[in-house]
């Protein structure tokens, strides 16, 4: 589509610097094994909970990417089905917390 190549060929400084930015931006994958209710909220400055990033259902096989803006708090309604993917990494949260309701806390980038 002409109308996409120009706009891509013409942005602006700024908006290439908004790109970047948001490419290098920390963030994470929840992927679901099999079906899994899950929240990600941020962790505050004082330890409690703070906004809610994602609350909802996981089907097996689906992908959430979320950012990563500091420090969060993770529940899964059974941990064993949730995998967070970090830098290319994936570790399973029932491997990490164990079976069933689980609630943990990944740390800031």
């Amino acid at each position: 589509d002409v109308t996409e190549f120009r706009r891509v060929l013409f942005r602006s400084p700024a908006a290439e610097a908004a790109a970047a930015a948001t490419a290098k931006a920390p963030a994470l994958a929840l992927v679901a094994e099999n079906p899994v209710q899950v929240t990600v909220r941020r962790k505050n400055p004082d330890e409690t909970e703070g906004e809610i990033l994602f609350s909802g259902m996981l089907a097996t096989g689906e992908t959430k990417s979320l950012p990563r803006p500091g420090a969060l708090f993770i529940e899964a309604s059974a941990a064993e089905n949730l995998v967070i993917e970090i830098g290319g990494k994936r570790y399973n949260l029932g491997q990490l917390l164990g079976k069933g309701y689980q609630r943990g806390q990944l740390p800031a980038p």
